[in-house]
């Protein structure tokens, strides 16, 4: 969620992105996931007096292929 109207949805296309997902346990170590944005999408939500955005991000892991990723 974002109240910033303003994104360069095309700058972030093809941009790298890795996602930290915590793991339970108090010592147990965050699992890190790595790929590129492919598509992005916008909606628009009033609550309240505030104007949010979601954001909304498609990403193709970097264990996938190139040649897996055009027949999927």
């Amino acid at each position: 969620l974002s109240t910033d109207a303003r994104l360069d949805r095309k700058a972030l296309l093809g941009q790298p992105l890795t996602l930290e997902i915590p793991t339970q346990g108090f010592l147990s170590a965050p699992r890190y996931l790595n790929g590129k944005i492919t598509a992005i999408a916008v909606s628009s939500e009033e609550i309240g007096r505030h104007a949010l955005r979601g954001v909304y991000l498609h990403v193709q892991p970097d264990l996938v292929a190139d040649d897996q990723a055009a027949t999927s």
